[in-house]
């Protein structure tokens, strides 16, 4: 076979341009001969090409044909010949027989300069010849669409058409897909470069800046996110890459990818060109297959990523930090093996430049991980008391989850970016983008979670409403985090041609771990939570070192280049500016406080509290009390005032006017009728499985409802007790009591607002037609017609041992509040967004605010009650519930507590349980208790307050805890230091560094939970013994914490000489009457500020060893025989049987206790006081006790229960409580009320 050059050359001219032949060729070469290589297999015709091109190059140097600005020249391969060209746009000069070795300058017209090369995408030409013309016939599926062609005439050329019918050749691709043109300008390819990378990063940082705050309630269910993510992406990625023309590929970034869609079988085409087109479309469809295969990788391995970030994601207290940023040093091993096996494949000796660079950038990834743990460290101030298990398999599994995740994510990586390299072509010839291919992985991720919740909607129909009901706050997050991750996937596509894929995985944990860093910085100006400045300024450093270090070596193009690319200098001052930011932060963090807060806090409260009790029982008679009733609450007293006022002064009442408690309880009840008031009471007991009992009012005498729960019946014949005393005063009425310990009536807050509308228009502070008594016949009217007694059955919806928070919790809350737009699902660190509003630092300011859930969405994690009650029966309409204690938001009637009342539990200390002054005490922190907050099916107890509490003072964990001590600079005084900084301690060295002491243990046995979450708390939690309750005024710090309802041992608690310390969601009526800091100390109920609120009360020492030779911590073995007794809390031989082990709390115990528990107080208190100063002597103090400050809050709380927490006060404030209710359930209220007639007549009486 022959070839006549110079009609290959004509055809070249006429598939390309039609220009006139430029100059003659001057050399071709057969690279079927043995030197040139030109073989079979490898990877496949591409590969042979690469190589033909790199020999014939080496040989001949540049290209010997120069024609319509295309370097040119002939190969002939098996047989077959081929004309190879470089883009029309670009090429590289390369005189020294290696591509790519000169500097950049653009072609002219004529072509007489050619130095910059781009990709190849070649186009196949076959020729067809008839008598006189010769017709060139392009391949559609490889050609822009509509392609011109010149026609060409024969008469001007000779040609051997047998050479022709075997001839192929190979057009450069224009830039631009869809157009003519041929080329893109380099400023248009920098400016979508440009956009691009900002536009992926900007939208990066906002979606690391949503996770940080832990606060996306998208993540609320992170299935159906993904699923509805994942199809809108992808639909939006199809609909862009159809419309949208493709990105310019970088040749910078890529030069070393010379990939040109050649097959083999092509080059064995056979002389018939239509079997030569058949094979070229087979090839096509080779092509497809190949990114179809791709795609189901992606698609299973995206699916399943999803899955396992469920999983984390439900365990992530035990999530390890960081490992985002291993995925670059995963890409560059895989990148570097991959291209050795490339090296392998094509005979090449030693590293390619791909090789080299995928070498190189470990370094500097190596320093981003090591900058990104560093990040991570950070935030070890205020790591949460959420347990993550010492026992058991879950920390491990999760740790297996992070690493199957970090895999996946690799090759989810990498198959994304194959399919950005794939060549796939659809019928009209135009490329497939790499968005439409993206699109198509997403898509089919959304098909496989909607195929996967059919079966679910079918099977499970108490499912359905969660897999189809969804909130706008919820569809909202969603839609702003879709709009995101698409324009992530969209300015992605168009920077990875230009970085890679391991430089878009190194951009991404660059943004991730400076996004971290600027956000612990940020949350340092004020003195919690510290940032370890060490720490912070080493990892700045390093996160900074590492990207330029990456940008810098990225830009430096192959070995044999003559010179390397210079950075630009507008990077140079994004990484400038971006340090000295980072570093301003740092250096104006606050390390330091003047003043401990808790002495703000404490002063504040005795102002406030005197402010209280002046305001609350300002009337000095019972015309001034109907005064400022009339005032507070705009209406009138309700009848029987001027009675329940005698009895309130008879009983030396501490508060006469303020009741608001009362008033925002009844306040909505006054939307309802008194019929539909009096109908609902008697429907809520009517029926059993509603836990509710009535108390009946009629001619002065309570009576009991009959069928009453026996082990409940206690609570009902405690109210009757408590009502006696005044019931004569009492119209005839109904009280619906709820049995259970928790709370009963959530109604959403939509709902409420209106009712509390309606409720205050009908308040009519007006004296027109007054009435002073009570409606006649009020008994029959409390009778329960039958519309009502049907419905009674459905009044309540059990939610028992389900997640109370997602069902009814959030529903009492505004739309705009946290709660209803925000998902708190980081476990592992405190929300400090959540606790800020009503904390100063770590300490609780707002006692009242700190149980509203609103703003609070991580106590949906935090607490048994919204976890899983052991039992609730709750109702989203309004009904006149009365209970003993109720979280924010729930609109039951608060009522004094028949616990309190009858002394189920009493503050009554005796000879063997004295209650010694609070300096005598024993310095230790108590509290005894059992898993009784909430039930445990699926690992709920982890984040219950109770077992939060044991875990955090005998379980120690790795995290450290933020304690806030006197600082080194501070005065050399510790009495009154200067200055307060908080310091980060292991919890396992808080023994030896603080000598603080616990003795904290559940007693009894695990209750209220599955067998398998049994297992793992007895496995987890050593159980302590059941102590004699009077033993607790033995010492100094009570805690008291929230049960299935409220705590009935806080009010003995307050009767005593301790110091209580109290956590907890649910509100008695007496939470009104208190004030936090004056008579109690409040712990917020994430626990984080628990060791420093007990070093200011208990002080804090340094441990010493007496002899100064021996090394470490006082061993914690000689910790058992250092006290009295079992070494909790309770007397020798008393439970002995149930020891528990030793509190690892109490370090440097007392030495030398009498061992004979019996002995009398003085005695003790004198051992006591000799083993302190014995103890104090071997112990460095780092900040002495505040006992005085102590011992003034326990003195008050104990005064004012004396005065206003008797059982006296509980019968006055049913009293009043009963009164309004009497007037809301009469015909006539609106024209009830205390007549001022009555009352002149009234005080003349006592008088």
């Amino acid at each position: 076979m022959k070839l006549s050059l110079v009609g290959l050359v004509a055809l070249l001219a006429a598939a390309s341009t039609a220009t006139p032949l430029a100059s003659p060729i001057e050399g071709s070469v057969d690279a079927s001969a043995e030197r040139w290589q030109c073989r079979i297999g490898g990877w496949g015709g591409s590969s042979t090409l690469k190589e033909t091109h790199y020999q014939f190059n080496k040989k001949f140097g540049n290209p010997r044909l120069t024609m319509a600005g295309h370097q040119c020249y002939v190969v002939k391969c098996y047989q077959h010949y081929f004309g190879i060209c470089n883009s029309i746009s670009y090429t590289r000069k390369e005189p020294s027989g290696r591509r790519n070795d000169a500097g950049k300058a653009f072609i002219d017209s004529k072509g007489s300069a050619c130095t910059y090369k781009a990709e190849y995408a070649m186009a196949y030409v076959f020729a067809k010849s008839s008598e006189l013309s010769l017709r060139i016939e392009l391949l559609p599926a490889y050609l822009p669409p509509k392609p011109q062609i010149a026609p060409l005439n024969l008469m001007e050329i000779r040609i051997s058409i047998a050479g022709v019918k075997r001839a192929a050749f190979l057009i450069a691709r224009s830039a631009l897909r869809r157009g003519s043109d041929l080329g893109m300008d380099t400023v248009s390819r920098g400016t979508i470069k440009c956009t691009a990378s900002t536009v992926f990063i900007i939208s990066l940082s906002l979606l690391k800046l949503s996770a940080d705050s832990s606060l996306v309630l998208a993540l609320d269910r992170p299935a159906h996110t993904a699923a509805i993510t994942s199809a809108i992406s992808g639909l939006f990625l199809v609909i862009f890459g159809l419309l949208v023309a493709s990105p310019s590929r970088d040749p910078d970034a890529d030069e070393h990818d010379d990939s040109i869609l050649l097959s083999d079988s092509l080059l064995y085409s056979p002389s018939d060109p239509s079997k030569a087109i058949e094979k070229l479309r087979k090839l096509t469809s080779a092509q497809t297959r190949k990114a179809s295969r791709i795609i189901r990788l992606a698609i299973c391995a995206l699916a399943l990523r999803i899955e396992v970030s469920r999983h984390i994601l439900h365990n992530a207290e035990c999530l390890k930090p960081a490992f985002f940023a291993l995925t670059p040093l995963l890409l560059s091993i895989y990148s570097y093996w991959a291209n050795r096996r490339a090296n392998r494949a094509n005979n090449t000796q030693g590293f390619d430049d791909n090789a080299k660079r995928s070498l190189a950038s470990t370094f500097p990834i190596l320093l981003l991980i090591t900058s990104a743990f560093l990040t991570s460290s950070m935030s070890n101030g205020w790591k949460s008391t959420y347990i993550c298990p010492l026992t058991g398999a879950s920390a491990l599994f999760t740790t297996l989850l992070q690493i199957l995740g970090l895999v996946l994510d690799t090759i989810i990586l990498i198959a994304f970016s194959e399919l950005g390299r794939q060549r796939t072509r659809r019928s009209d010839g135009r490329r497939v983008q790499t968005t439409v291919l993206w699109g198509f992985v997403l898509i089919g991720v959304s098909a496989i979670w909607l195929l996967a919740a059919f079966p679910i909607y079918f099977i499970l129909p108490k499912q359905r409403q969660s897999l189809l009901q969804f909130s706008l706050p919820y569809i909202g997050s969603v839609m702003k985090l879709t709009l995101l991750f698409t324009c992530v996937c969209v300015s992605a596509s168009y920077i990875v041609t230009q970085i890679g894929i391991l430089g878009i995985s190194f951009l991404v944990s660059f943004t991730f771990t400076c996004i971290s860093q600027l956000s612990h910085l940020w949350t340092a100006f004020q003195a919690f939570p510290v940032i370890p400045v060490f720490t912070a300024g080493f990892s700045i450093i390093l996160l900074h070192v590492s990207g330029y270090w990456y940008w810098r070596s990225s830009t430096v193009t192959d070995q044999d280049r003559k010179k390397q690319s210079q950075p630009r200098s507008w990077i140079r001052l994004i990484f400038l500016a971006l340090l000295g930011l980072s570093f301003v932060l740092l250096v104006t963090a606050k390390n330091e406080t003047p003043r401990h807060p808790i002495d703000t806090l404490i002063s504040r409260a005795k102002t406030n509290f005197g402010q209280w009790v002046a305001s609350a029982k300002s009337s000095q008679n019972l015309q001034e009390a109907v005064a400022e009733y009339q005032r507070r609450y705009k209406q009138h007293p309700p009848p029987g005032f001027d009675l329940w006022y005698k009895y309130a002064t008879e009983r030396s009442s501490a508060v006469i006017d303020d009741y608001d408690q009362i008033y925002e309880d009844l306040l909505p009840f006054r939307a309802l009728s008194p019929r539909t008031l009096r109908e609902l009471t008697n429907a809520m007991a009517s029926h059993p499985s509603n836990y509710m009992a009535t108390v009946s009012v009629r001619g002065g005498t309570t009576e009991i409802q009959g069928s009453i729960i026996p082990t409940h019946r206690w609570m009902v014949e405690g109210v009757a007790k408590m009502i006696n005393p005044f019931s004569q005063f009492l119209p005839d009425m109904d009280l619906a009591f709820n049995l259970n310990d928790e709370c009963r009536v959530a109604v959403p807050w939509e709902k409420i607002n209106t009712l509390h509308d309606s409720a205050k228009s009908h308040i009519r502070p007006g004296t027109d037609k007054l009435i002073g008594s009570w409606s006649e016949n009020r008994a029959s009217t409390w009778e329960l017609s039958e519309s009502a007694k049907k419905g009674a059955d459905q009044l309540f919806t059990d939610a028992s041992f389900q997640q109370v928070y997602g069902l009814v919790g959030r529903s009492v809350c505004p739309p705009s509040s946290m709660a209803k737009t925000s998902f708190m699902w980081d476990k592992r660190n405190v929300c400090l967004n959540c606790a800020s509003p009503h904390s100063l630092e770590q300490f609780l300011s707002d006692w009242t605010l700190a149980s509203d859930i609103c703003h609070q969405p991580d106590l949906s994690s935090l607490s048994g009650f919204y976890l899983s009650p052991s039992a609730f029966r709750v109702s989203q309409s309004l009904l006149p519930v009365f209970s003993q204690s109720k979280v924010s938001g729930f609109n039951d009637i608060l009522y004094p507590s028949s616990w309190n009342y009858i002394d189920k539990v009493i503050y009554r200390p005796t000879d063997q349980h004295p209650d010694a002054p609070y300096s005598e005490k024993e310095s230790t922190l108590f509290w005894r208790g059992t898993t009784s907050e909430g039930y445990s099916s699926s690992g709920q107890w982890k984040g219950m307050a109770r077992q939060r509490i044991v875990h955090l003072a005998n379980n120690h964990t790795s995290n450290p805890v933020s304690i806030l001590l006197p600082s080194s600079s501070s005065s050399s005084s510790k009495k009154n230091p200067t200055s307060y900084k908080y310091t980060n301690i292991p919890a396992s060295k808080i023994p030896e560094a603080l000598d603080l002491q616990t003795s904290i243990y559940l007693a009894g046995q695990i209750a209220r939970c599955s067998l398998s979450d049994c297992s793992s708390q007895k496995k987890e939690f050593r159980l302590g013994p059941s102590t004699n309750f009077q033993e607790h005024w033995k010492y100094r710090f009570l805690m008291d914490a929230d049960g299935a309802g409220f705590s009935g041992r806080f009010l003995p608690f307050l009767q005593s000489r301790s110091l209580p310390f109290r956590t907890g969601l649910f509100r008695q009526w007496l939470d009104s009457r208190l004030t936090a800091w004056h008579h109690f100390v409040p712990i917020d109920i994430r626990l984080h500020g628990l060791w420093s609120t007990l070093a200011y009360f208990s002080g804090a020492r340094e441990a010493v060893l007496p002899d100064s030779n021996a090394a470490g911590p006082i061993p914690d073995t000689n910790k058992d025989n250092k006290r009295n007794g079992d070494g909790n809390g309770n007397k020798a031989g008393d439970d002995a049987k149930q020891k528990p082990p030793p509190s690892r709390m109490m370090l440097a115990r007392r030495n030398s206790e009498n061992n004979n528990a019996q002995n009398d107080n003085k005695k003790k208190n004198n051992n006591n006081n000799n083993n302190n100063n014995n103890n104090k002597n071997n112990q460095k103090t780092l900040m002495e006790p505040h006992t005085r400050e102590g011992e003034l809050i326990a003195e008050e709380g104990r005064k004012w229960a004396e005065k206003a927490l008797r059982k006296e006060d509980m019968e006055i404030y049913m009293f009043r409580l009963l009164l309004e209710w009497g007037r809301l359930t009469d015909d006539k209220r609106d024209q009830l009320g205390f007549q001022q007639t009555r009352l002149t007549v009234s005080m003349r009486g006592k008088e």
